[in-house]
């Protein structure tokens, strides 16, 4: 399975990289919903998204109403993972496309469960 992360922060892609590839996933990166947008032309079989809200040039939001249109069942899942933790946030991506949502800071478990849910994978 491939996985795009797509977060401003290296930091961010790294440690969600340490956690996806032990368990044998493909975990690609962006640094922002435009480089992401491009690369999910350019990559075939993604399978999620772990995308962040607040980055420079196309932020999560953005990224989802864009990405949405061109994928409208919802073939690739999203996961929100992001800081903003108002249920504004939260009803706003999922409004927008996100299929999950997960609060900064995390934990691999929390990753984990996500993934599971929306995919049916497990490590």
């Amino acid at each position: 399975m491939k996985i795009l992360t797509v977060d401003d922060a290296k930091t961010v892609r790294q440690i969600l990289r340490n956690i996806l590839e032990p368990c044998g996933y493909c975990v690609l990166e962006a640094e922002n919903g435009r480089i992401a947008l491009d690369m999910i032309q350019q990559e075939p079989g993604i399978n999620v998204i772990f995308l962040d809200w607040d980055m420079p040039e196309l932020d999560g939001y953005a990224f989802l109403h864009l990405f949405r249109q061109r994928d409208p069942d919802h073939k690739i899942k999203v996961i929100m993972l992001t800081a903003a933790n108002k249920m504004v946030h939260i009803l706003d991506a999922l409004d927008a496309g996100a299929d999950e949502y997960i609060m900064k800071p995390f934990t691999k478990e929390m990753v984990m469960e996500k993934l599971r849910y929306i995919s049916g994978y497990d490590c």
